[in-house]
């Protein structure tokens, strides 16, 4: 919910998930000797949070 909310918190503990991911990439670690699974999460994770980062992160506006 906090993050349907776009509560900037959220936003980052949900990059839990990528560097989990990534380290058992990186070390080889299980599931399987097959990671192509794994980049696909990585990939899969990633967008799930750089699509909406305006949400999280709003552009500042300034008015004359």
């Amino acid at each position: 919910m906090p993050f349907r909310r776009g509560e900037r918190w959220a936003w980052y503990a949900r990059w839990y998930y990528p560097a989990f991911w990534i380290a058992h990439l990186a070390g080889g670690l299980p599931p399987g000797k097959d990671h192509v699974h794994q980049v696909v999460f990585i990939l899969l994770s990633l967008a799930r949070l750089l699509l909406p980062v305006r949400v999280f992160f709003p552009r500042l506006t300034t008015t004359a």
